[in-house]
């Protein structure tokens, strides 16, 4: 079974030049898409030519902040607070506001400035049922005289105002973008001025959106059915979709792939970072201390054990159960980063990048293929169930469960999947050369159709990883690969390679495996002669740094190569004098 090298889970940022039709604009679209090992694919999108934040869920458009308030944050004080510090949550009494929190007054001259969200509960007339509702509805306030209106108005009563100041919005890193989004979707609409955010008032506006997601999700059945079936149907379908691991999983790579780009996560943590817990994704302890094992997942609690004992705690992601579901931070964060890529703070992912592809070697491919099998066998075993007599007293396990369905999955992977192939057992060499091959085609992978270019080309982060040379010529170039001599796979399936530590111009014995996303921050060096006691014997050297190449003091270097072979495969190492042939002649022999 050949290895497959595939996109692995986590969160990608990209972006594209868009033009519109019949004109001569072009746009830029930026969009972060995060992509579950399995389940569905949620996509944020803005661009260049308006503020307002747009979102998918599995290619289907939805409204922009409906997926954050599905996460749970419901209302317009919940989303613009993490982008906005200065945002406001004030209540109505007795004539005048109060900020919920510090408890200040608020005059109605006060909140000139300032952009207003309420959110109102009142009593209307519902045509179909000819009966009186309670209804809750979040609207966008824009003049003062209409907050006035329903400040004297008796029937309307305000349970909550969102304010924030004009001015915080706009020197706010952020931009306005959260803002635009919120009034483009709670602005009272003609004909009767009412936002179209609302709902009865026993749900909530969660359910408003939870409702808005299923019937983009479900384009059928919604439309005849009553409110809470309707309610109760969204709530589920978002539980079965987003928080059941048999439907969603980020997976362990998904996780520590997705902390690392938008979280940033701290590598210990120190006394004084107990109260920041809540601003980071789930960490688990590095190491064992006293009771606690590594691997343990870090909470407030824990934390003040530890310190009795420790000063600082080393610590790594936490993979395991509800860090393998997306969270309403993961959400914050990746519109946050999204934001600053649109404001030129950050950069764009790179598909060829070995950082974002890993390896499934055969036992996940098999894995896989045994799932597929046994979900075929529970589906068999739960229709025969609705067949057959309990009372039966013939009644065999043979009956209702058929491993049919297991075995022949995995028979079908082995004869006829694109991945499974003869061993080319010609030789030892031929042998070692098949089985170190990666193919990036097969399920879940590229097709010869949609590669484009910039996949197939030989990338900076192949160095010492995948083989420059050895690839077929014809319409596989590039997707058929081997792995060079030194390389191995890490824990989550990335690939790594071996460079030796040098302090201060001296080359010592340790080896270190890195994987492409860790080597981005050291100054690397090519394999260069050294002296017995290990230093470094010319004054400047070429190194690699973050993808590019400079003549270094041996002093600035970080990592050296292990050996001048390291970039190339087995195979092509063989080759006398490689380094003065031309790398398409290499490449034939």
């Amino acid at each position: 079974v050949v290895n497959q090298l595939i996109r692995s889970p986590g969160v990608f940022f990209e972006e594209k030049e868009e033009r519109q039709k019949e004109t001569t604009i072009t746009r830029v679209l930026y969009r972060a898409s995060i992509i579950p090992d399995k389940g569905s694919r949620i996509e944020f999108e803005l661009s260049s030519t308006t503020d307002i934040l747009s979102c998918r869920v599995d290619k289907r458009k939805v409204g922009g902040t409906f997926v954050l308030r599905a996460f749970g944050l419901e209302t317009a004080y919940d989303i613009l607070k993490p982008f906005y510090p200065d945002t406001k949550a004030l209540f109505f009494q007795e004539g005048a506001f109060f900020d919920r929190h510090t408890g200040e007054e608020y005059t109605l001259q006060d909140l000139e400035n300032h952009y207003l969200f309420a959110l109102l509960r009142y009593r209307a007339k519902i045509e179909e049922r000819g009966s009186e509702e309670e209804i809750i509805e979040e609207r966008y306030i824009e003049e003062l005289e209409e907050l006035e209106r329903l400040v004297k108005d008796e029937r309307i009563k305000i349970e909550l105002l969102c304010a924030l100041p004009r001015e915080s919005a706009v020197k706010s890193p952020y931009g306005k973008v959260m803002v635009e989004t919120l009034i483009a979707e709670t602005s009272p609409r003609e004909p009767d001025k009412k936002s179209p955010l609302k709902i009865y008032a026993r749900f909530t506006i969660r359910d408003f959106a939870l409702v808005d997601i299923y019937k983009k999700l479900r384009a059928v059945e919604p439309m005849v059915m009553e409110v809470e079936h309707l309610v109760s149907r969204a709530r589920s379908h978002f539980d079965l979709y987003f928080k059941d691991l048999t439907r969603y999983d980020l997976s362990r790579v998904g996780r520590v792939k997705l902390n690392a780009k938008v979280h940033i996560p701290p590598k210990e943590l120190k006394p004084a970072d107990v109260d920041l817990l809540e601003n980071l994704p789930p960490l688990a302890l590095a190491e064992d201390i006293e009771n606690f094992k590594a691997g343990t997942l870090i909470t407030k609690e824990l934390l003040k054990e530890v310190f009795k004992v420790r000063d600082r705690v080393r610590v790594k992601d936490y993979t395991e159960e509800h860090a393998r579901f997306l969270s309403t931070l993961d959400l914050i964060n990746t519109v946050k980063y999204l934001i600053d890529l649109r404001y030129g703070r950050e950069k764009k992912d790179d598909i060829a990048y070995l950082g974002n592809r890993r390896i499934r070697a055969v036992g996940e491919l098999l894995e896989n293929q045994a799932r597929v099998g046994i979900a075929r066998m529970e589906k068999f075993f739960r229709d025969r169930c609705t067949v057959v007599n309990p009372d039966d007293p013939n009644l065999k396990p043979q009956d209702l469960l058929n491993p049919r369905y297991l075995t022949s999955s995995i028979y079908e992977f082995l004869k006829g999947g694109t991945l499974s192939q003869y061993l080319d057992n010609a030789n030892p060499l031929s042998a070692l050369t098949h089985k170190r091959r990666l193919s990036a085609l097969g399920p879940g992978g590229l097709t010869r159709e949609s590669a484009k270019f910039e996949i197939r080309d030989v990338h900076p982060s192949h160095y010492g990883r995948i083989c420059p040379i050895e690839t077929p010529e014809g319409q596989n170039i590039g997707l058929v690969t081997s792995l060079t001599v030194y390389a191995q796979t890490n824990e989550y399936g990335f690939i790594v390679t071996p460079y030796r530590r040098v302090e201060k111009g001296k080359a010592t014995d340790v080896v270190e495996y890195l994987a492409a996303y860790e080597e981005e921050n050291f100054v690397i060096a090519q394999y260069t002669p050294a002296s017995e006691e290990g230093l470094l014997l010319s004054d400047r050297v070429y190194a690699r740094y973050k993808n590019d190449i400079q003549i270094v003091r041996p002093e600035q270097v970080h990592y050296m190569d292990v050996s001048p072979r390291q970039v190339i495969s087995v195979s092509a190492s063989l080759i006398p004098f490689l380094e003065h042939d031309d790398a398409n002649r290499a490449l034939m022999g």
